[in-house]
């Protein structure tokens, strides 16, 4: 039996959102914030500072936040739209359900997605779309612990290929490791207590990365001349310009990284046998049981 058309714009579209999702998290994790006035001298993040963005588990949370909005997408459906209502089979076919059943896929889905995010930045976006795929290896090993259930021949073959394919991404990632990248970003300080000095002053660098790359001295007193000639003290104030270099952690540690992708692919194949293994009990619709992972994740 072949696909119809319907299956084939979901699969393409699974597809095409799934890169979607790589690329929009890649960038994420290369954006870069400047510190406000209102900032903590104390945690780095003084007015000027640049820093970037380093939070996988948000990026983990606004998933589960938009899964939640699947929640509301059925009520929408369902309440004001009237489709996908349950019948009497429906019902009886569900009677028994509780939406607790839906905690543990969650929790699953929710470790599986933190690690994903924390092993893309040690590593790269590439590798991470590609060792994703481990899924289907974590998945056909538990399905025959769990649900007894043996891959077919044609299902083996491509389990095989998909070990080769992350051997060869692994091994890629630990021979031709890219060098630690600095990203350096002038930052002018404005004089003041912290950042004013006389001209035979140690400008205070605080940070090991960060170098004067230029400075101005200007002339703050007045000056005279004594009757033997001799000037008196002038005293200068130096304005800095800073250049401060951090050390990116995108593709810091590739192989790490590459791990802890893989060990969040077997919480994500915990979820698929789980939900496997109790929801084919039930007739449930899919917008539904996405809603209800959201929000307890």
């Amino acid at each position: 039996m072949g696909w119809s058309a319907f299956q084939i714009i979901i699969v393409i579209g699974m597809v095409a959102t799934g890169t979607l999702n790589t690329i929009s998290a890649g960038f994420q994790q290369r954006a870069e914030g400047e510190g406000r006035a209102w900032a903590s001298e104390e945690t780095g993040y003084r007015k000027g500072r640049v820093k970037a963005f380093d939070h996988p588990y948000l990026q983990a949370m606004g998933m589960m936040l938009g899964e939640c909005l699947c929640m509301a997408a059925f009520l929408i459906m369902t309440r004001i739209f009237k489709k996908g209502l349950q019948d009497e089979k429906t019902i009886e076919a569900n009677r028994g359900f509780s939406p607790l059943i839906l905690y543990p896929p969650a929790l699953f889905d929710l470790l599986g997605t933190s690690m994903n995010y924390v092993g893309m930045i040690l590593s790269y976006p590439s590798s991470f779309q590609m060792l994703r795929g481990s899924v289907i290896v974590f998945t056909a090993g538990l399905s025959i612990v769990f649900l007894k259930r043996w891959p077919k021949p044609y299902q083996w073959f491509g389990i095989a290929v998909i070990i080769g394919g992350l051997c060869i991404v692994g091994a890629g990632d630990m021979i031709y490791q890219e060098e630690i990248q600095y990203h350096c970003l002038n930052t002018a300080i404005t004089p003041g207590p912290n950042y004013t000095f006389t001209s035979a002053s140690t400008f205070p660098v605080t940070d090991p990365t960060t170098v004067v790359s230029e400075a101005t001295t200007v002339v703050t007193g007045a000056s005279s001349v004594v009757s033997e000639g001799a000037w008196a003290a002038i005293e200068t104030t130096t304005k800095a310009e800073l250049k401060e270099c951090y050390e990116t952690k995108i593709g810091s540690d590739p192989l790490t990284g590459d791990i802890i992708i893989v060990i969040g692919e077997v919480f994500h194949a915990l979820q698929f046998i789980y939900e496997e293994y109790y929801l084919s009990k039930f007739d449930l619709p899919p917008l539904k049981v996405v809603g209800y992972e959201g929000i307890f994740g």
